[in-house]
Parts: structure tokens; sequence; C-alpha cells
């Protein structure tokens, strides 16, 4: 371990530190933070992080994980109640958290001894292990009998990751210091900046100023930061962007207008000027890493004649001034739009452009980060859609299930209902083998690109800039979201 400090560009003010606490979600500074069970590698592989091995009992229901060695920062040993503790936090129907959706075939759990965990399921489900990569193991002793949805560990967070915190300087600056019983091993760099800049094109500046060390950018700044010196990486990604239907918005529940919205956008363009190429045409609502990802299933390409029949036949006609009007009422479609970030501010713009093709008339509203939280959490009755991100390198049964099963913890910003795709995602949630899941994931994709509730738009690759002096990040590796890059920064070394 060394002395030396390493500034990151944030992309967003934290909203919290406990990830698990409602509202909070992860952030660069909680995912350096915080450790999990397990967690998605630089390869994009479900890879153990507190876990030291486990076994399957023989029918598939059983999971028995021995814990590694671990502490918390305030030095006291990390045990399998801390997992236990967590995991019934989870499931307190007083907290109401959305991560309890994601772990329903768990049917119950007991820490066996101080390294050892035990879960019992439901049903066979292959997707466990992935569903654990997405929860924080919280410490018990700070937590037990303390008001869990207040701010204690916002006010002080400890975890067991590689790196604690030493000062809160501001809600937007956070000064972590390395970890050095690491359960991975000591980091190499003894303390980390992490500066939150929402900005995409600010962050850019600072970068280039040499203010910052190290952050995510967008294709719109390659070639300037290029000049200046820095290192660029371009990444693999698990994301896609797309456009969730509110079916709380009557014209938005006919399918005919989910799909003319879907033919009429012109995903090739939106890649091009948005992403200035660093990315692809998305038709399907999952990413092209998932190993369920079948690119016959979708429809490719730009059609407006059949948007405009479609249209049409949902008793959609040309008004005077060319915007379609049905029954009185003017077919006016309202767009979410995070201001401070390239890709949506970008292709907003191009969105608007494509429907006003078909008759459709977009009212773009640019908020910041805070109001767009708030409208992808829920709509209501006012906006139509957000252009939104979301990352896919979990298990299908997570990425899937997430949104479109009824009860998905992403699913309230659309209201999406169907019966038919809620059991073919139970039913694939409980098959043993890949052999037997892949169809099910199928026959819901095939409804999805049917019935259109999330249009997929982009798949994005991320791209980072940093200084030549630092050393672990390699072109191609892979990240599921750009704010977990800091769980592995406790490899890097300048």
């Amino acid at each position: 371990m060394t002395n030396s400090t390493l500034i990151y560009g944030g992309g967003l003010k934290p909203r919290g530190m406990n990830p698990l606490q409602k509202g909070n979600d992860w952030n660069e500074v909680s995912c350096a933070i915080f450790s999990q069970l397990f967690q998605i590698d630089d390869r994009g592989d479900v890879s153990p992080d507190l876990v030291e091995r486990y076994d399957i009992s023989p029918d598939g229901l059983t999971y028995t994980f021995q814990l590694r060695s671990a502490q918390w920062h305030d030095g006291t040993r990390l045990t399998a109640a801390d997992v236990q503790f967590t995991i019934e936090r989870i499931f307190d129907p007083a907290l109401g958290l959305a991560m309890a959706a994601n772990l329903t075939m768990l049917a119950d759990s007991h820490a066996a001894d101080e390294r050892t965990w035990v879960a019992r399921l439901h049903t066979v489900a292959p997707s466990f292990v992935s569903a654990l990569t997405d929860a924080p193991i919280l410490p018990k002793h700070i937590l037990h009998g303390a008001d869990f949805a207040g701010d204690v560990l916002d006010r002080s967070p400890v975890g067991s990751g590689a790196y604690k915190l030493a000062r809160r300087v501001s809600e937007f600056e956070y000064e972590l210091e390395a970890h050095a019983a690491h359960h991975l091993g000591a980091p190499r760099i003894g303390r980390l900046k992490v500066v939150a800049v929402p900005d995409d094109d600010e962050r850019a500046k600072r970068l280039a100023r040499g203010d910052l060390d190290i952050g995510q950018i967008k294709a719109q700044h390659i070639e300037r930061l290029k000049a200046q010196g820095l290192a660029v990486y371009r990444v693999r990604a698990g994301a896609w962007r797309g456009m969730p239907q509110n079916f709380r918005r009557p014209r938005l529940q006919d399918k005919r207008v989910r799909q003319a919205i879907a033919f009429a956008i012109d995903r090739d363009e939106i890649v091009t000027k948005a992403l200035l190429g660093i990315g692809s045409p998305a038709y399907l609502p999952i990413s092209p890493s998932a190993w369920v990802y079948d690119e016959s299933l979708a429809t490719k390409g730009r059609d407006l004649p059949r948007a405009r029949r479609l249209l049409a036949d949902a008793g959609y006609a040309p008004g005077p001034d060319g915007v379609l009007v049905k029954n009185g009422e003017r077919f006016v479609y309202r767009i979410g739009i995070w201001k401070d970030e390239v890709f949506r501010r970008t292709s907003g713009p191009l969105v608007q452009k494509q429907l006003a093709e078909v008759g459709i008339a977009v009212e773009l509203d640019f908020v910041d980060n805070a109001a767009y939280i708030k409208i992808g959490e829920d709509p209501g009755s006012t906006y139509d859609t957000i252009i939104g991100g979301w990352s896919g390198l979990l298990d299908p049964d997570m990425s899937l299930s997430k949104k479109f099963h009824s009860v998905g913890s992403q699913n309230p910003i659309m209201r999406y209902a169907n019966p038919d795709v809620d059991r073919l995602l139970e039913q694939a949630r409980a098959a043993r083998t890949t052999a037997e899941r892949a169809p099910l994931y199928r026959d819901v994709l095939k409804i999805l690109v049917d019935e259109q509730p999330w249009i997929p738009v982009a798949y994005p690759d991320y791209v980072f800039a940093a200084r030549p002096a630092l050393k672990g990040l390699r072109e191609g590796m892979t990240v599921d979201a750009w704010y977990h890059l800091t769980h592995s920064a406790w490899q890097w070394q300048i």
C-alpha cells in the first residue's frame, strides 16, 4: 500500500451510503465501502466476494456458503450472523425493500457458525447466486436495534469493502482511506477521493485540467481528452438504454401505439449521433452479453409506413397541423430527460424529430438528476416515458423479472402486467438447467418484442478516461454499471 491519493470523478451525488435503505441504491462511494457475497468481475462473470466457497445440495435446494475471514472497518469480525441480519432486513415488510422481490426463491436461512451461512430455497433457482450480487452485507453490531430507516450508516458508514470513509467534505465530495484488512487484499492506493460531478461536460473539463485522475466520459469527449494526454478505455457494459412506457396513460395501454413508437424510432441515427458509434442499436430489452440474448427474435430497422398504419388502426388521424388526433385530443408524448447526461440530452431531440414524422408531438422536459429519479420511480399521469439506462449483466431472471414481472422492483415506472409473462418468468426461475430455462426466456422476449412495454433504443459501451500513471484498467474490460467501477479500485496502482 502507498500513500498516494486517487481523485475519482463520480457521476452522481450519492443519495445515501446504505445501499439497502429505500431510495439510496448503489453509488461510487458505497461501492468502495461495502462488500457483497458475490460480485460481477471485470470479465462480466459472477465471482465470489465475501464467499470463499459454497456447495449446493443434490436436490438444488440448499446452499452452504463458507465465508472468507473478513473484518468490518471498525475492526469487528464479519460473521455469518451479519449475512443473516442483512437477509432478514431485506425481507422485513416494515422496510418495504424492492430487493426482496429478487430473492423470492429463498425459503429460510440461518448462520450455522461464525463463517457458515446456509440458505434453503422454495424451489430450484439457478439465479440465486446472481441475485446475491445486488445485496450489500451490513454490520449487525451497528444496526441491530437501531432505526434502520434512520441515517446511522449515512452518518458513519461501516462496511467491509476495500475503502472506509475518512471524511465527508461535502455532499459531493468524500475522502476514503484504504482498509488494510480487506479480505481480497490490501488496496495499493492509500486514499481515494470521490468527487461527484453530475454534469458530463464539466467532468470532462476537470479531467482535462488535471483536477480528476479518472472518470467516466462520453464519446463526445474522447478526442479532446486523448489530445490532453489522458488514457481512454472503452469498456464493455451490461447496460442498455430504452423508454419504459407508462401504462397509467390510457393511449399507451394500446399495444398498437407502443408498437408504432418502436417502429418510428431510428436507432441507427441515435447510435451515430448520440453515441458517436460507441455502441449499437437495441431491439431487445436485455443486454447482448446475456446468455439468453437472441437477435433473431428482434424486428430490426425503422418502418415508418408500418408505424403510420398501426396508429391509424388505433384510431388516430392527422389534425390541421399534422399532429395526430383521436376523440379531439392531440397526441402529445412527454419525455423526462436527465439534462446533465450527454446521451439522454442528445437522444431526446432525435426521438422528438423521429416521432414527429408519424404525427406524434413530443414534449421534452429537461430536469436535474433528483427530478429525473423521481420521474423514474413514479411518472404519475404526467410523463409518458423517460430515456433511461439499466444494467443487464446479471442472470436473465434478475434482468427480466425486475422489469417485466408484475411485482418486479423496476416495474412501477410502467405498471405493466401480463399473466403469461409472470408465469414464464416464474417457471424459468424454477427450472434447473440452462436448456430448460432458455426456451422460457425466449417466449418472454417474444411477448416483449410484440407488446413493447419497454422500448429498447441502444446498447452503449462505457468510456473512462484516466491519467496514464494509473494502472489496473484495461481496454475491453467489463463493468455492469458505471458506478460499480470503484469496487475494483483496490487493484489499481499509481
